[in-house]
């Protein structure tokens, strides 16, 4: 691991620890204390994002939305939404040149401008999409470590039979992989 990755991990874990997740936290707990700690309620939902994006944050006058994309797994969205609230509880800067680049992807006959303007959308309308920026990279830490602490409260997966039994049999054991040093959760 770089010396980069490592001073930027150091930093999200410091962040992660000071929300003092409670151990059955889930994404509901997590929202709230991110609330707590930005001043203004976060709520998530999941809306049909047409393959643009898979997650944004949307800032109204009052309260923030984190949204995903309705067309993924429930795994997937909850680490889009954990995403999200990596950039908020990071204090990343949000980028109005992104809100209008999503503008224009999803509605490329408007006017981006006119729109922000009437929607009243500025610089708190945003969605991050290169990992290669170090707001991104933190982010994706942030998230990863939020999903080592919570109990996402997913359906369960259905029962396996058969060939897909054995292969999860197999695999399953080998993709559990804890770091060095690291004790599994039970």
């Amino acid at each position: 691991m770089s010396r980069k990755i490592r001073k930027a991990r150091k930093r999200c874990e410091a962040v992660v620890a000071e929300l003092l997740l409670p151990p059955e936290a889930g994404l509901e707990e997590v929202c709230d204390l991110v609330a707590d700690r930005v001043g203004q309620p976060v709520h998530t939902l999941t809306m049909p994002l047409g393959g643009v994006a898979s997650g944004m944050t949307i800032l109204l006058e009052r309260e923030l939305w984190i949204c995903a994309d309705q067309d993924t797994s429930a795994w997937h969205q909850v680490h889009v939404q954990l995403h999200e609230l990596g950039h908020l509880l990071m204090g990343h800067e949000k980028e109005p040149a992104v809100a209008e680049e999503a503008l224009t992807l999803w509605t490329p006959s408007l006017d981006t401008g006119v729109a922000m303007r009437h929607m009243g959308i500025g610089p708190a309308f945003w969605r991050h999409h290169a990992y290669d920026k170090p707001a991104e990279m933190e982010a994706e830490i942030v998230a990863s470590l939020l999903e080592e602490r919570i109990s996402p409260h997913l359906a369960p997966s259905p029962a396996l039979h058969g060939r897909a039994q054995h292969i999860a049999a197999t695999l399953g054991p080998v993709l559990q992989h804890t770091p060095r040093g690291a004790q599994r959760r039970a």
